[in-house]
């Protein structure tokens, strides 16, 4: 009778692990924020298929998941919009139980202000939003936010500048070089960033968040604000970029790993999530994709050359960062508002 009993389980436990590896997993990410090949490896051990998806920023990434009907199971908030997306009960807690790879986050992403315990968030890159340029086109950069409102700045550069493609980052462009604070709560505040960004605007090439460091290599624009790892691509492209960080201040960005509430692949999520927890898997995707690592148990001589003198790793003073935080819903709508009235 043991022994049938025995037999069963085992069978029902085959099973389960049968199901478990049949599983597909879907994400809604950053582009070029997961190395293919890493994801691949991982099925590869696991069984476990993953679909990749990709957003262009969080207002986007919080509409789409916000019915809680997107078919996701694992997404790639920044740091404020975690705080939107636990509040709202998009974000399933998560079991760390099933991730004893959490041991490897470095102290200084542990217990973050949007993140207490790691309750619904895995800070996974970091990163800055600074400015990169072409150096055989602009020898004498900006060096302050200020000077991209500045028409005698601006007016040689015509045409030939990116600014991304982000509510809250071109926001934060105005409100810093007019020395306000980038998550004020007053809208008045914002009144007197619009008139900044609605002047600024005739001598832009695009705002551009998906495709800046491209465009940049290319030497279709010569001035760009974009994501530290991007511009650490486009370096990798044309030795001739380089990057720097505004006297007032930069925006700092941590993207973290989520599980959505709606998934109901929460098993086979909580196994990825684990596995890209691994340093050896932090270290490498970290070298593909060129975004810095919150992992604290990544061997540091493993990381490539070529990244350790690029704009990836670059940290500012912490009185240079600036994280946004959850704006709340009015103010969270004043900030799209603004953008949106820019861009049309």
């Amino acid at each position: 009778m043991k022994r049938s009993r025995f037999i069963a389980a085992l069978f029902c436990t085959i099973l389960g692990l049968a199901g478990l590896q049949a599983q597909t997993l879907k994400l809604l990410v950053w582009e070029e924020y997961l190395d293919p090949d890493v994801l691949k490896a991982f099925t590869k051990e696991t069984g476990i298929k993953v679909v990749e998806d990709n957003f262009d920023d969080n207002e986007g990434l919080m509409a789409k998941t916000g019915t809680g009907k997107s078919g996701y199971d694992i997404v790639s908030p920044s740091d404020y919009a975690v705080q939107v997306m636990a509040r709202r009960k998009i974000l399933a807690d998560l079991d760390h139980a099933k991730l004893p790879n959490l041991k490897n986050l470095s102290k200084d992403f542990v217990d973050l202000y949007y993140n207490p315990g790691q309750k619904a968030a895995i800070p996974y890159t970091w990163g800055t939003s600074g400015l990169a340029y072409n150096k055989k086109k602009i020898p004498n950069p900006p060096k302050k936010w200020a000077d991209l409102f500045d028409p005698g700045t601006l007016q040689p550069l015509k045409g030939r500048i990116s600014i991304l493609d982000d509510a809250r980052e071109v926001a934060a462009t105005a409100l810093l070089a007019l020395g306000l604070d980038p998550n004020t709560s007053n809208k008045a505040d914002l009144d007197k960033a619009g008139v900044l960004l609605r002047k600024q605007k005739p001598f832009l090439a695009k705002y551009d968040s998906a495709s800046a460091e491209d465009s940049l290599a290319s030497g279709e624009t010569w001035l760009a604000q974009g994501f530290s790892g991007d511009i650490a691509t486009a370096q990798a492209e044309n030795p001739d970029i380089a990057y720097l960080i505004p006297e007032e201040g930069v925006t700092f960005f941590i993207d973290n790993l989520c599980v959505l509430q709606e998934s109901k692949n929460k098993e086979a999520a909580h196994r990825l999530l684990n596995y890209l927890l691994r340093p050896d898997v932090a270290l490498a995707n970290m070298n593909a994709m060129k975004f810095a690592s919150t992992n604290g148990a990544i061997d540091e001589g493993g990381i490539d050359e070529s990244l350790k003198a690029s704009a990836a790793l670059v940290l500012p003073p912490k009185e240079k960062r600036v994280l946004f935080k959850d704006p709340g819903q009015e103010m969270g709508d004043a900030f799209e508002a603004l953008f949106n009235d820019l861009k049309n």
